[in-house]
């Protein structure tokens, strides 16, 4: 019995050395003031097309941070140009690559770099030790050119009981700007036969139920006004919605709009009161009611903002032509304005009859168009 006594004592010991020795030995790290930076390797310059902008990668190289002990990293890797700068993404590997396509539009719509142009930006990496936030000194900053290339705008869809869930006429949701994949639109979300007093729909790239629909459980974030049901759709009250979709973070957002309209010398009280607009959810288009003579001049009014064009000239008819937005959304025959805020120009019916004005919502920059009254 005393020799299992003095046995177990003995392999207590060990357990608690072996255990102190391994928690020294995983845990103690060197002091943050003490960690070196990593260094960001040379990078060429990098011209984007539309031949190789979704085949050829860009790679961001580094040198591998000590943290004093073996510990996953974390490499953070950085754009940046004057005072913007944005995370480009992180790694495991002081290594990082990424398709053309998706430094473009990094480029371009964080860095606001024009499309079509070549611009000097910098890159720097900064390493955390594990999921902690001990990180290491930003890098070195290597700068390199980008000849940027006008990513054309995709588009998603949005169906649901706002237009009876005909699949083969879900609206479309425009990207806001190319390479971005944002996605942004205004909808009427009426209740038609859902659940009394709420309002569903899903999202998806296509007009078709072939999969990669996005419901309520595909969204990480989302506005705190949308539950979900049991066939996952995004549910809430009825109204008109500004939705905003960004397919890379996964998440959704939702501003209640108040109304759409147009104000000016077709009101009553001339500018003052607002003329509303009628929803169609098929060409997802708000239209008026009547048709307004040659000349007469008003601008759209949306959530209490005023928006018209840069500049007070009549639109050009552009008879029996078509315009093609972005990849695939044709509007024929068109003349039309894109809309802006703030101290944007009245706009003016064009000559040659009475007109029924139309304004997309579905589109960055919003857009003002006239059909002809037979």
């Amino acid at each position: 019995m005393k020799y299992i006594q003095y046995l177990s004592m003995f392999v207590a010991a060990a357990l608690a050395l072996v255990s102190c020795e391994t928690g020294v030995d995983e845990y103690r790290l060197a002091p943050e003031e003490e960690l070196k930076a990593v260094s960001l390797n040379a990078q060429g310059d990098v011209i984007v097309t539309a031949e190789n902008m979704k085949t050829e990668s860009v790679t961001f190289t580094c040198s591998e941070a000590d943290f004093g002990q073996s510990v996953v990293v974390r490499y953070d890797f950085y754009l940046v140009k004057g005072d913007l700068e944005v995370l480009a993404g992180s790694s495991n590997y002081p290594s990082l690559s990424m398709l053309k396509t998706v430094l473009n539009g990094l480029v371009v719509n964080n860095l606001k770099v024009p499309a079509e142009t070549t611009a000097e930006v910098g890159a720097y990496v900064v390493a955390y030790a594990g999921g902690s936030t001990i990180a290491t000194p930003k890098s070195n900053i290597v700068n390199f050119n980008v000849t940027t290339f006008a990513a054309a705008l995709k588009y998603y869809h949005i169906c649901g009981n706002f237009q009876g869930w005909t699949i083969t006429q879900a609206c479309l949701m425009w990207e806001i700007e190319g390479g971005t994949d944002i996605y942004e639109g205004i909808y009427n979300l009426t209740e038609a036969d859902y659940a009394p007093g709420t309002t569903a729909f899903k999202v998806m790239p296509n007009q078709a139920w072939d999969g990669g629909q996005k419901g309520f459980s595909a969204f990480t974030q989302k506005s705190a006004i949308f539950s979900g049901d049991g066939d996952d759709n995004l549910v809430t009250k009825p109204g008109i919605y500004k939705i905003t979709v960004d397919i890379k973070k996964s998440t959704l957002a939702a501003e209640p709009i108040s109304e759409v309209a147009l104000k000016g010398e077709m009101a009553a009280s001339n500018w003052n009161d607002p003329v509303h607009l009628t929803y169609d959810n098929v060409g997802n288009v708000w239209r008026s009611e009547e048709a307004y003579p040659a000349g007469m001049q008003f601008k759209v009014f949306v959530n209490g903002g005023w928006y018209g064009v840069d500049n007070s000239d009549a639109p050009t008819a552009v008879d029996g032509s078509a315009y093609e937005y972005g990849s695939g959304a044709v509007l024929t025959p068109f003349t039309g304005h894109a809309l802006a805020g703030g101290d944007a120009q009245n706009i003016k019916i064009p000559a040659g009859g009475n007109y029924y004005v139309k304004v997309y919502l579905d589109r960055t920059p919003w857009l003002v168009t006239f059909e002809l009254a037979e």
